[in-house]
């Protein structure tokens, strides 16, 4: 009756249905088994109604969407977990602008941005976009600005860090961010990966290559470990850095991981490209 609802109005509607696991069979005690359909039953109904509907199940939903909204469906399953962090400042919050219809373009309008900002409220921002104010920016440096966002309840185990003066400039190749954005996740002794080519620059070695991306691990005492270049970090390891010291962003650079026995690793090739502003 919902689905005959729906296909009488005109507006192409996506379809999300609930509880995926209760049409595989998994009820709660008390149900009448022969009241549910299958989930094979439910996408011929939804087909019947709308033949030129995509239909996936994923993260114990059906979905149905318009055929034009595919690729939509199809990117959030692909990379649902790459989240990015922008810390920015007073000075600098309106460059966000830019950066946003530029990260949108040549990475992806479907990828949440996180964004770090102090009192001053940014320009609007595309949907994607969420912003949070840690307070007054007088009463923090940049290390301290962002061991504070960083201790928020709901700030990812991983991300990439990227400055809001980073304009991306082409397309990034998101499959191989997220090969090793996972490797990341699944290797904690990796505390950062950089995306830049900036540990290619200074004393390294190789290091063993994932999904066909060449890598080197950077020296102990190569300078500017904790360079703020594109980024993967680990959320736990750049809280812990950011509280050495009460530091400006290039102070942070030259002394936040000199020495510390962390893994630090780096691709010889870019995989995001961009000017600095």
């Amino acid at each position: 009756e919902e689905l005959t609802a729906i296909k009488d109005c005109k507006t192409r509607h996506f379809i999300l249905i609930d509880d995926l696991h209760c049409f595989q069979g998994e009820l709660n005690k008390g149900a009448v088994r022969e009241l549910w359909p299958t989930v094979k039953e439910v996408h011929q109904r939804i087909l019947e109604a709308f033949p030129d509907y995509f239909i996936v199940d994923y993260e114990d939903v059906i979905i149905g969407v318009p055929s034009e909204a595919r690729q939509v469906v199809e990117n959030y399953m692909q990379f649902p977990g790459l989240r990015f962090l922008v810390p920015t400042s007073n000075k600098y919050v309106n460059l966000l602008n830019p950066f946003s219809y530029l990260f949108n373009k040549y990475v992806s309008p479907r990828l949440t941005v996180d964004v770090m900002r102090f009192d001053v409220r940014p320009p609007k921002l595309p949907a994607n976009f969420q912003n949070k104010s840690i307070g007054d920016q007088t009463k923090y440096s940049w290390t301290s600005g962002l061991a504070a966002y960083l201790k928020l309840p709901d700030v990812p185990r991983h991300f990439i860090l990227l400055l809001e003066d980073y304009w991306i400039s082409d397309y990034v190749d998101l499959q191989k961010v997220e090969a090793l954005f996972k490797y990341a996740q699944a290797h904690p002794e990796v505390v950062k990966i950089d995306l830049s080519g900036d540990r290619m620059k200074v004393g390294h070695k190789d290091y063993p290559s994932v999904g066909g991306i060449d890598l080197v691990e950077s020296e102990q005492a190569a300078p500017f470990r904790a360079s703020i270049q594109a980024a993967i970090w680990s959320r736990d390891y750049l809280r812990e850095a950011c509280s050495k010291g009460a530091w400006s962003p290039w102070q942070f650079e030259k002394h936040g991981a000199q020495n510390d026995g962390s893994t630090i690793l780096g691709v010889k090739t870019p995989l995001l490209p961009y000017v600095n502003a």
